[in-house]
């Protein structure tokens, strides 16, 4: 059974117990209640018995009027009627109405029966009845036992109604501590199962969390039944197996972010390659190691926007300012070669480029980009255009070389004429190895 029906069960059933001992205590105090008043009742028929029996007396020893006559003849009536409507001990009620109906007649018979004129408070009647006539005396003597059987049935009858009534709060009692107990049953069994069903497993998936907090990762839950808590506890571990797995994912993703990091850092540092932001809602400006270093700073120096701008040599300030305003304002990204002088008053060729930052709504909140210092590069670029101009000086002169051996080469060729030529002058020849030894010596220039 699922925890949720389980619980359901035993707090509708202890709900219902407690419902029921309510209704069954305030009907057992209702019983308890009508027992007790038929238990006055009847100690109240038993008075007017015992008024009745001084009554039938104060008749035959002060021989009152009519109206008291009466009067007794009402409460006997009286009597008997209560006596009718018993439900228990109907042979005795019945009994004692009948001796009482006995009593009125004996009570009337010796009324009758005595001497006329009579006052038993100055004569010796009472003090002497055996002065009173014979059948006086014998109704008087019937009268006082018909009301012993009507004390002795009303005895009898109190006694058994006495007994059902004992018997009936008993059973009252012995109902409701049944109910109590039956009652106290189902609170253990829900104890229990709180206990064994919600409390064990959630203190074993407390100490469970108490063990993974002090870096227990083998630690696990528990399973204790198939129920809710049982669906939890399994629920709960499989997290604990998801999260050692989703840790062993990010410490090889630690691990490869940082080789990467490590290889950036490296092609930074030989690249002379950094990373900054500025955040224009708090103004903070955020350089990396190898930009910081570029400028000279320590790391982790935050400058201002116009510290950072400072350090651009003065003819290059207006450009650098112009390009970021127009990409924090207009979100134009930008990419310049610019030269700065860091704190130790050094001039750098750099490259900073930067773009706009926006937030989910497409509002620029800031600025990032890259910084590369560029001066080998630049150092190089400046070589290799010397290295060019004279390559271009070098081809110009090798040009003019071949064009002057050619017209040498005419030289040479027709002084060597010349000099056969005038081999028996004396005056020319001497002239025309001059210009022959020029041609030589002008050829040798050119090679």
């Amino acid at each position: 059974m699922k925890l949720v029906q389980t619980s359901i069960f035993f707090i509708s059933s202890c709900l219902l117990g407690l419902l029921f001992l309510i209704v069954l205590g305030a009907w057992s105090y209702h019983q308890v209640e009508l027992k007790r008043i038929e238990l006055n009742s009847f100690a109240t028929l038993n008075n007017k018995i015992d008024a009745l029996s001084v009554g039938s007396d104060n008749l035959l020893i002060f021989r009152p009027d009519e109206r008291l006559w009466q009067v007794f003849l009402s409460d006997a009536r009286q009597i008997q009627q209560d006596l009718s409507k018993l439900e228990r001990g109907k042979f005795n009620a019945q009994r004692a109405i009948r001796h009482i109906d006995q009593l009125i007649k004996s009570v009337e018979d010796a009324y009758q029966s005595l001497p006329e004129n009579t006052d038993p408070i100055i004569n010796d009647y009472q003090m002497n009845p055996l002065s009173l006539p014979l059948r006086s005396r014998l109704l008087i003597n019937q009268v006082a036992d018909h009301g012993i059987a009507i004390e002795s049935s009303i005895d009898q009858l109190m006694q058994e109604n006495q007994q059902v009534i004992e018997s009936h709060i008993n059973r009252i009692l012995f109902v409701f501590m049944l109910s109590t107990l039956i009652f106290g049953v189902l609170c253990v069994l829900a104890f229990n199962m709180i206990y064994q069903r919600i409390a064990l497993p959630t203190r074993n998936l407390i100490d469970t969390i108490k063990k993974i907090s002090l870096n227990d990762n083998t630690a696990r839950a528990e399973v204790f039944g198939k129920d809710e808590m049982a669906e939890l506890s399994m629920a709960f571990n499989a997290l604990l197996d998801q999260k050692d797995r989703s840790n062993q994912q990010i410490i090889l993703q630690q691990s490869e972010l940082k080789k990467q990091a490590e290889l950036l850092e490296i092609a930074g540092r030989i690249t002379r390659f950094g990373g900054w932001s500025v955040d224009m809602r708090t103004k903070q400006v955020i350089w990396s190691e190898m930009v910081a270093k570029i400028h000279g700073k320590p790391k982790g120096y935050s400058p201002t926007i116009e510290e950072g701008l400072s350090f651009y040599i003065a003819e290059h300030q207006p450009r650098m300012q112009e390009l970021f305003t127009a990409c924090y304002q207009q979100g134009i990204p930008y990419d310049a070669e610019l030269q700065i002088i860091n704190s130790a008053g050094t001039p750098i060729w750099v490259r900073t480029s930067g773009e706009a930052v926006r937030d989910h709504e497409g509002n620029i909140i800031g600025v990032h980009g890259a910084f590369q210092d560029i001066s080998e590069r630049m150092e190089l670029e400046n070589r290799l255009r010397q290295s060019q101009r004279l390559e271009a000086v070098g081809q110009l002169t090798g040009g003019v070389a071949h064009d002057f051996n050619n017209l040498l080469t005419v030289v040479i060729g027709n002084s060597q004429i010349l000099t056969e030529s005038f081999e028996d002058s004396n005056r020319l020849k001497p002239l025309a190895d001059m210009i022959l030894q020029a041609g030589y010596r002008g050829a040798e220039l050119t090679l």
